[in-house]
């Protein structure tokens, strides 16, 4: 399934106005594997752990390896201020660029919690805040 990714990844043709984005498994397994060939930006979710902010350390060092320039983070679940704030922090203290955060859902917990999926209103309004934080660092509008 690997080389099939590859393959599509290094031989799609993007018009104006579109992207693709390749869900990876979480970490840094999925690097060396070819996928990211072909790619221009590296997206990073990480949530407020120490151990999670060293991966999105580690997996910058990783694309930068591989001669990606473009790493950008979104930070996810955070649930204050002072996490922010150290998060941000962390994060430009070691020249990671951070597209924007969103906090904790108690309607995904939930279902999670329950073994549930989410409905489709609540599916689309949280796709939505992740999509907007990434259209908007690739300077694209966005509409329904």
């Amino acid at each position: 399934m690997g080389e099939i990714v590859k393959r599509l990844m290094q031989n799609i043709e993007l018009r104006e106005g579109e992207m693709v984005i390749a869900d990876q498994d979480a970490g840094t397994e999925s690097f060396g594997r070819g996928v990211e060939q072909g790619s221009d930006t590296v997206l990073i979710v990480t949530e407020p752990s120490r151990d999670l902010l060293l991966l999105a350390e580690r997996m910058k060092y990783l694309s930068e390896g591989i001669g990606m320039r473009r790493i950008r983070v979104i930070l996810n679940k955070v649930s204050g201020k002072k996490q922010l704030k150290y998060m941000r922090s962390h994060l430009n203290d070691r020249d990671i660029r951070w597209l924007g955060a969103l906090g904790p859902s108690e309607g995904v917990a939930l279902a999670n919690l329950m073994g549930e999926s989410l409905s489709a209103t609540e599916l689309q309004e949280e796709m939505d805040r992740i999509v907007r934080l990434m259209l908007d660092e690739a300077e694209m509008s966005y509409s329904k």
